[in-house]
């Protein structure tokens, strides 16, 4: 009886972890267009959180990977919050342009380096904070042929670093916790498993 019930108990434990780790696996941002029908599958991941780099002003670097309809595309985004009689200057010197470039530093292994395709440049006011939001999003389409190539790096090594280099020859660059490249490299096999079943 105590035998069936460890029996029980195992396979319990055992289904949940699957689910678990199920669920973790699935995109961070799902989504269908109602116009296009297009889905949106993106992994997600901050960086670099936090850090106080101009005179009461911080960033979060964020890196994302994600499928848009047949379209793949690896990002890194720039979020800047800063106090909005500063905004002026942060708004003129961080600024994407297609083929500015970003790359990842891993922790064993050779940098891979994007050029991006796509870019979005944004700022607003905010409210009641006083402060001013910058995004700049640099996004770089990526073949079938080329995400083979970088698989097995994305996917078995956690990057260390991140360089953005933006308009006007701007380079920012951050170190990466260890952490926070373990959940990435987590998320990149995430994206890899879900074109494995497509």
């Amino acid at each position: 009886m105590k035998k069936n019930m460890f029996q029980v108990l195992l396979l319990a434990l055992c289904m949940l972890s699957s689910l678990s780790y199920g669920q973790s696996c699935k995109p961070d941002i799902s989504q269908l267009d109602k116009i296009t029908k297009r889905s949106t599958q993106k992994w997600v991941q901050s960086l670099d959180h936090d850090r106080q780099f101009w005179e009461g002003s911080t960033s979060e670097i964020f890196a994302v990977v994600g499928s848009y309809g047949k379209t793949h595309a690896i990002n890194v985004e720039l979020k800047i919050l800063t106090p909005s009689n500063k905004q002026a200057t942060l708004g003129q010197v961080y600024r994407g342009a297609k083929g500015n470039i970003f790359s990842f530093g891993f922790d064993k292994g050779e940098p891979i380096t994007f050029t991006a395709t796509e870019v979005g440049n944004t700022s607003a006011l905010g409210g009641f904070s006083g402060l001013a939001t910058t995004i700049v999003v640099l996004a770089a389409h990526v073949s079938d042929k080329e995400l083979a190539a970088i698989r097995n790096t994305l996917t078995t090594k956690k990057i260390d670093a991140v360089r953005i280099i933006l308009e006007g020859n701007v380079i920012i660059e951050r170190e990466v916790k260890e952490d926070r490249g373990e959940e990435m490299r987590q998320k990149f096999e995430c994206f890899y498993q879900t074109l494995d079943k497509k």
